[in-house]
């Protein structure tokens, strides 16, 4: 049976139980009053939420409790819409009415709705700092507005909660996007020896004491392997390789390879530091590491940077 809702019948109360100040209830009453069906009485049990965590200043073991119940409903809502392109075109439509269109790329869009993993990565990367600025735009600064007019009407705490996500979502996903193009140029090079040898040359961040450690290790090589590494270095091609030395590919490509595995087992091993062949070996052998939020989610206290 459903009670209709009326000055007399209607008493929002707090968490505490205790019934709202005069001025909060009269908010509370005018959405129950206003929306159809159980929207009004949602937003108004919000509007009794935030009175009661405005008596803790929104900090404290009591709003911890309502952040981590928050972000533990939210977290799969995001995978679901980033999934389904919702989040997508939510965010890209929000930019483009602000002034500041952006672009997503349809190979991203294809990753997020194929890739479980992925999509675990970007929503917690969305979730975490959207969670300071609701505390900090909806609550403490009153943004949420439970008598508002404009667009599609009043909307309750999670409803704002996903509108400040779909705003983030701009910022990590270029943030994101730049780590997919990384870790596509490294697989590439995996696939790439003469690229690898390369990187590893002119690799960003690598000491003149490990390059002094490289050239060492190049010099002790068979004079075969010297002369296959010295003309990869000048750019030219396998075939034009095994041409000039009058070697078979296979033996070009076989003198690449071990000495590739020389540098990665030194990397390895702490004797040199070159960025590029240490990502490498973690593309390679290490377990992958998923950030994760620093709530407690489906029972599971999560923090960030964990290993799964």
């Amino acid at each position: 049976m459903t009670v209709e809702i009326s000055p007399e019948n209607y008493k929002p109360v707090d968490n505490t139980g205790e019934v709202l100040p005069d001025h909060r209830y009269d908010v509370a009453l005018d959405v129950a009053l206003a929306l159809p069906g159980g929207q009004g009485e949602r937003i108004a049990q919000d509007v009794a939420l935030v009175e009661d965590l405005r008596r803790v200043d929104f900090k404290g073991p009591r709003y911890d409790v309502f952040e981590n119940g928050l972000a533990g409903a939210a977290l799969p809502r995001l995978k679901g819409m980033l999934r389904t392109g919702t989040l997508i075109t939510d965010s890209l439509r929000r930019w483009k009415e602000a002034g500041k269109p952006f672009g997503v790329a349809e190979g991203h869009r294809h990753l997020l709705r194929e890739d479980l993993e992925q999509r675990d990565i970007l929503a917690v990367d969305i979730l975490l700092p959207t969670l300071d600025s609701f505390r900090r735009k909806a609550l403490v600064e009153g943004g949420w507005n439970p008598r508002h007019t404009g667009g599609r009407g009043p909307g309750c705490l999670m409803t704002y909660f996903i509108g400040r996500c779909s705003w983030e979502f701009r910022q990590q996903y270029e943030k994101w996007s730049i780590k997919q193009r990384r870790i596509a140029e490294v697989h590439a090079k995996l696939l790439d020896p003469e690229a690898f040898l390369l990187s590893v040359v002119s690799s960003e961040g690598t000491s003149s004491h490990s390059g002094g450690v490289v050239l060492d290790m190049l010099r002790k090589q068979p004079h075969q392997t010297q002369a296959v590494l010295a003309l990869v270095l000048q750019g030219y091609e396998q075939l034009e390789i095994a041409d000039r030395l009058q070697v078979s590919r296979g033996a070009v490509a076989n003198s690449i390879y071990r000495f590739r595995q020389k540098v990665l087992r030194a990397e390895h091993e702490g004797k040199i530091h070159i960025p590029m062949a240490r990502a490498y070996a973690d593309q390679k052998s290490s377990p992958a590491v998923r950030p994760a939020v620093r709530h407690s989610v489906g029972g599971t206290a999560l923090r960030r940077g964990e290993s799964r």
